[in-house]
Parts: structure tokens; sequence; C-alpha cells
């Protein structure tokens, strides 16, 4: 067991007492690939969708060995984009590579391997999230999620889903209260903030904002949006800063 899968089972133990009908065990599903990663990134959604069932899961296990439709064809695509992106400016034919990586069942699990993966609401929800809910588990488990996130040291955090409320919310007004400083650059798509060193661990990290993998856009054009959003979060986070 490495050191991350050790203070990951820590922490789940004390989160899980929590929630005794249903805990959903999630984060990163192969701690060697991902901290081989020039760049380190997990996204954040908001709640799993069991169709309300209550139950404990284990996702990293899933991925590791038979990741569902869900991750294969949603995420696959954007895993592969981020990991592959600077080898190319060309974001179309990356876009195109990247859809036919969804159909490779070893490039699947090779790609998901790179990331990590947080719901903030711990036990399942159902098809339609429920804004109380989702604020209060934010608001309750603000120290444990820290604690998870501050376990993988990332240097940039994609928050995934711009219904109400938004995962971009959830983290900056509720998990990182008092360590957010939203980004006045002008250069992102969509939103980003910056959270202050020391909000998720050592170091500072990025936040920024692309909408739930189960969208009902043009996909092409949220790739593309992450992306470049993801870009240009590096950019802004190797910049020279005198404050880390």
């Amino acid at each position: 067991m490495t050191d991350m899968e050790e203070r990951e089972r820590e922490l789940f133990d004390e989160w899980a007492k929590h929630y005794p009908n249903g805990f959903f065990h999630d984060g990163v599903p192969n701690p060697e690939r991902y901290l081989k990663t020039k760049t380190k990134c997990i996204f954040v959604l908001r709640e799993a969708n069991f169709a309300g069932e209550q139950k404990h899961y284990e996702l990293r296990k899933e991925l590791r060995e038979n990741p569902q439709a869900f991750w294969r064809q949603k995420v696959v695509p954007w895993c592969y984009g981020l990991a592959e992106s600077n080898r190319s400016s060309d974001w179309e034919s990356l876009w195109l590579r990247a859809r036919e990586a969804r159909k490779d069942h070893a490039k699947c699990i090779e790609f998901l391997s790179m990331f990590g993966y947080i719901q903030i609401k711990k036990s399942p929800g159902g098809s339609t999230a429920k804004r109380e809910e989702l604020e209060a588990a934010a608001q309750r488990d603000r120290d444990f999620i820290r604690r998870q996130i501050a376990i993988y040291h990332p240097d940039i955090i994609v928050a995934c889903g711009i219904g109400t409320p938004t995962t971009f919310d959830l983290l900056v007004d509720f998990v990182f209260q008092g360590s957010a400083e939203r980004c006045t650059d002008g250069g992102f798509k969509r939103r980003c903030a910056q959270i202050q060193a020391g909000g998720v661990g050592v170091g500072a990290t990025l936040l920024i904002e692309t909408l739930h993998p189960s969208h009902r856009t043009s996909r092409d054009a949220v790739f593309k949006q992450l992306i470049s959003d993801f870009h240009h979060a590096i950019a802004l986070y190797n910049r020279p800063d005198p404050n880390r």
C-alpha cells in the first residue's frame, strides 16, 4: 500500500462513520501513475448518481479494472485531451483521437489512472441534485474534503458542473471559504480561482470550471474550452509569484 493509499484509508475510515448507510470511496485510482504526471490534476463533481440507492461503493477499484460507460464515454476523452495536449496545438485532431481512445478498454484505464476524482457529497444521490443537500454536505464536510484534496497536492482542480449550485461555487464558497481568490485574468473561457498556499496542503492550486461530463451541449466545444483553460491555468501557475 502506498503512502497515498494509507492516508486515504485513514481519512475514509474516519469519514465513513458519518455515512453508515452508504459512503462513496473515491480519489486517485493509481497513485504511482498520478504522481508521475507533470501537472497533477483532479476532477471534482457534486455527487454520484445511484438513483437514490444508498450503498458503500469503491470507485477507485472500478476505474482500475472496469470503468463503467460514464467514465469511458464522458471522462476518458477529457483525460486523454489533458494528458496529450502538450504534444500538439491541433486541438481538432486531438479531439478526434480523444474520441477514439474511449473505444479502447486498456487506453481508458491508462488515461483515467493519471487523474483523481472526487465527489463533494459522499452519500450517493439521484438523477436530480438537490441544492440544499449539496450545500449542506459542502459545509458540513469541508474539513474532510480539504483533507482529502490535500492528500493529492493537485496543481489544478477541475470543477465539473454548472447546474445550481455549481461545483465551482460549492468549492469556493464552502470548502475553500477564505482560502480562494477568484482570478481576474481575462484569458479563461470559464471561471478560475487560486487556492492560497495551505488551503490544500502545500503550494498553491488553481481551480478551473467546466461543464459536467454528462452535459448535452457540443462535446467538442466543451472539450476545447477545458483544454484551453487547463493550459492557461498551467501558464498562470508557472508564472513567477512573490507570494508563493
